[in-house]
């Protein structure tokens, strides 16, 4: 394994995905719910469990108004999948469970606010 620090990627959205965005987006959906549910502790879920689910609901209503189907079926479907798989992610979650290391250098503000709102649309405009 060898490291290039100063090597360039571009990155293109979605190219080594398919064109299945049902699928997509149920992964990239019920993923996200359970690395959170998986890593934060539980005083921190709690505190920001109800607003990604505020911001899914809102994510629903865009794919709903965007004619968005496949999208929107794919956020369903990862919700069901999410809680029914719930029981058994809390099972697996570690007993002495601390906050995700490196939680101090997350980016404080809201990345969809900046991003929808003030149409900061690149990573270094934020």
């Amino acid at each position: 394994i060898r490291v290039v620090p100063d090597s360039i990627v571009y990155h293109k959205v979605a190219a080594s995905s398919s064109k299945n965005m049902l699928k997509k987006r149920f992964y990239e959906h019920r993923n996200n719910l359970i690395l959170l549910t998986k890593n934060y502790s539980l005083r921190n879920l709690l505190m920001l469990f109800p607003i990604r689910l505020f911001l899914d609901l809102v994510n629903l209503f865009y794919y709903i108004c965007k004619f968005n189907f496949n999208s929107t079926l794919g956020l369903i479907l990862a919700h069901v999948s999410f809680w029914y798989k719930l029981p058994r992610i809390f099972k697996n979650r570690a007993k002495d469970l601390k906050d995700v290391e490196g939680m101090s250098t997350v980016y404080p503000k809201s990345i969809v606010l900046k991003y929808f709102i003030a149409r900061k649309l690149t990573f270094n405009r934020l």
